[in-house]
């Protein structure tokens, strides 16, 4: 029977289409761990799986305190209680849903995704505080690039196999999202490139559409695209991540902030843990984090989230462990902790 040292990787999830997306991209659900004893306290939600050969514990909150945008206090204890509890974690993602930022020359479209990564010496997440509508009175914290300022070197090396794996058309997500879809065609399908309506950063939301959409919304004040060639293939975006306590909904203030620190999504769920650096952020763009917000595109892009997370665990080897019986014999299990740690040595002497 597992017990809880088996699971290598920690999975989070805010909302619950993204715990949706992430059952879907598994390849199979684990029968839950009974507590250990009376003296249990843990009460985060638990789900164990398996995904390309790695075990992978699934934490996300109390559903009826979900909220898209105002999360990042509960992570935040939900991510410490999943470590104590388990203890062999090692892989750290969080994996879900951001607004994007357009009009750079990344060229983010709803439906892509965006993945935490360092850049000019800074971590691949940043804290902002700002009020969501206003640039004044903004505040970047960041904290100088380490070597214990970041996700496993393990991972790293992943996100830069999943990278190469893209150029080379080699890449598994679009498959991967598919599967997601085939499972719940109903909740994962993808809306489609005429949903994708970008504003200018100045026009904010009409009051009249709401419930509706942006049906009110002045359609002269829509920004002209060129549509791609293949409106459905998700592009994969690395760079920098702006996390707040509160969701940013407001055109012009993500255009400054995005403008002078280079990010490329906002977020609110790594805002506040002591060790969001050391998370591989993971969101599907949902909306441009602007007032012209709406749940259309949650499902599809918490699956193509859920789907990258799932490509970059395939790229980080499965280690047999070696569990000594007496001197010189062993026998083959599960992972080793040793035996991963001399792989990631080995990435940090060859990456510096």
């Amino acid at each position: 029977m597992a017990s809880r040292e088996d699971y290598s990787v920690g999975w989070i999830c805010a909302l619950p289409i993204e715990v949706a997306a992430a059952k879907a991209a598994f390849d199979r659900i684990h029968d839950p761990i009974l507590s250990p004893g009376p003296d249990f306290d843990d009460i985060n939600n638990y789900i164990l799986a398996s995904i390309r050969g790695h075990n992978v514990v699934l934490v996300y909150p109390r559903l009826e305190t979900c909220e898209y945008g105002q999360m990042s206090t509960s992570l935040t204890k939900i991510a410490t209680q999943l470590h104590a509890t388990f203890k062999s974690v090692r892989f750290n993602l969080m994996v879900g849903v951001a607004g994007g930022v357009p009009g750079t020359k990344e060229d983010i479209r709803l439906g892509d995704v965006v993945v935490s990564k360092s850049n000019a010496g800074r971590h691949g997440v940043i804290e902002y505080d700002t009020n969501g509508k206003q640039a004044e009175g903004q505040a970047i914290h960041d904290t100088a690039l380490s070597a214990d300022h970041q996700p496993s070197p393990l991972l790293l090396a992943a996100t830069g196999k999943a990278e190469t794996a893209a150029i080379f058309d080699e890449s598994q997500v679009a498959q991967y999202i598919s599967d997601i879809i085939r499972k719940d065609p109903t909740t994962f399908a993808y809306p489609g490139p005429e949903q994708d309506i970008l504003f200018e950063s100045d026009y904010d939301h009409t009051t009249e559409s709401e419930g509706n959409g942006c049906d009110h919304c002045n359609p002269d004040r829509i920004r002209p695209r060129q549509p791609r060639d293949e409106p459905q293939d998700v592009m994969v975006h690395y760079g920098l991540v702006a996390s707040s306590h509160i969701s940013m909904r407001h055109g012009v203030t993500r255009d400054k902030i995005a403008h002078e620190q280079g990010v490329l999504c906002f977020e609110t769920e790594a805002a506040g843990l002591e060790d969001a650096s050391k998370y591989l952020i993971i969101r599907g763009i949902c909306d441009y984090a602007d007032s012209h917000t709406s749940n259309l595109w949650h499902a599809y892009a918490a699956a193509a989230a859920a789907a990258y997370a799932k490509e970059v665990l395939s790229f980080i080897p499965t280690v047999p462990k070696r569990i000594f019986l007496a001197p010189n014999t062993y026998s083959e299990a599960a992972p080793e902790e040793g035996l991963v740690e001399e792989e990631e040595q080995q990435w940090s002497r060859t990456n510096g």
